[in-house]
C-alpha cells in the first residue's frame, strides 16, 4: 500500500515538473516573440523619427533659401529707389555696404595668435618658447 503511494506521488510529482516546465517554455517563447516585435516597433519609430529630421531640415533649408532670394530682391529694390531718387552715387554706397564679405577678405582679417605674456626684458623668451621656465643650471 505504502508501494502504491509513493508511486503515485512520485507520478504527480512527474507529472507537476513537466506541466511547469511546459508553461514555462510557453511563457518564455511568447516574451521572446513580444521583445522581437517591441524591437521591430522602436526600428520602426526610428526610422520614422529620422524622416522627419530629414524633412525638417530639407524643408529649413528651402525657407533659408527663400528668406537669401527675398534678402536680395528687397536689396536690389532698395539700390534701384536709391538710384533713382538720390543719385547713382548714394545707390552705389548702398550696394557696397550691402555686398556679402569675400573670403579673400576674410583671410586678409585673419591673424595668428601671440604670446601675450608679459616680458620684463624684451630679450626675454617668452611663455610659447620651448625652454621657457627650465633651469639650465640645476
Amino acid at each position: 500500500m505504502i508501494d502504491l503511494y509513493l508511486w503515485q506521488v512520485a507520478l504527480l510529482v512527474l507529472i507537476g515538473m513537466a506541466i511547469g516546465g511546459g508553461a514555462a517554455w510557453v511563457i518564455t517563447a511568447a516574451r521572446k516573440r513580444g521583445s522581437g516585435e517591441e524591437v521591430h516597433q522602436l526600428r520602426e519609430q526610428l526610422a520614422g523619427y529620422k524622416r522627419d529630421v530629414e524633412a525638417h531640415f530639407v524643408e529649413s533649408a528651402q525657407q533659408v533659401a527663400a528668406l537669401r532670394t527675398a534678402l536680395e530682391l528687397t536689396a536690389s529694390q532698395l539700390a534701384s529707389g536709391a538710384e533713382s531718387l538720390c543719385g547713382p552715387g548714394t545707390a552705389e554706397r548702398l550696394r557696397l555696404q550691402q555686398a556679402p564679405a569675400t573670403a579673400d577678405t576674410r583671410a586678409q582679417s585673419l591673424e595668428p595668435p601671440r604670446d601675450y605674456a608679459p616680458k620684463t626684458d624684451p630679450q626675454a623668451k617668452g611663455m610659447l618658447a620651448e625652454d621657457f621656465g627650465l633651469d639650465n643650471g640645476r
